[in-house]
């Protein structure tokens, strides 16, 4: 399972200096279950892999460059409102998702809909997705 974060943040890394970027959460992989459990550290430093594509509506072939974050414990696809609507992508039905967070005993229901976009590969086709469409995606960088 393989999953990547689209918004449009400006974050900093040690490693490395993201100017103004669009990031995207995508997971290669579909769950049926609408519970995502998700663990915050503050204290600790931990790399993830990048890497910039174009994220494209299939219907009308729009397309914007973007830096995906590839996160492996995610078991959804996620993308950030304002990276949809760059690309005039639309919700589909819309359900709850419960996020348990580390160290909470309640869950966070987020309200968001699904839509269909695709990402274009290193052979130069594109991969389609079903992505959950919420607020904003970010994380910190230091």
């Amino acid at each position: 399972m393989t999953s990547v974060h689209l918004s449009e943040e400006n974050s900093h890394s040690s490693i490395e200096e993201l100017r103004r970027q669009e990031e995207f959460s995508v997971n290669m992989e579909s769950n049926e279950d609408p519970t995502e459990n998700m663990l915050v550290s503050s204290s600790e430093m931990v790399l993830m892999q990048t890497a910039k594509t174009d994220v494209v509506n299939p219907k009308n072939k729009e397309k914007v460059e973007t830096r995906i974050l590839f996160d492996s414990g995610s078991q959804r696809t996620y993308i950030s409102q304002s990276l949809a609507s760059k690309l005039k992508l639309k919700g589909d039905k819309e359900e709850e998702l419960k996020l348990v967070t580390f160290g909470s005993e309640k869950p966070k229901i987020v309200k968001t809909s699904s839509t269909n976009l695709s990402i274009k590969l290193n052979n130069g086709k594109n991969f389609n997705l079903v992505a959950n469409i919420v607020p904003v995606i970010k994380w910190m960088c230091t």
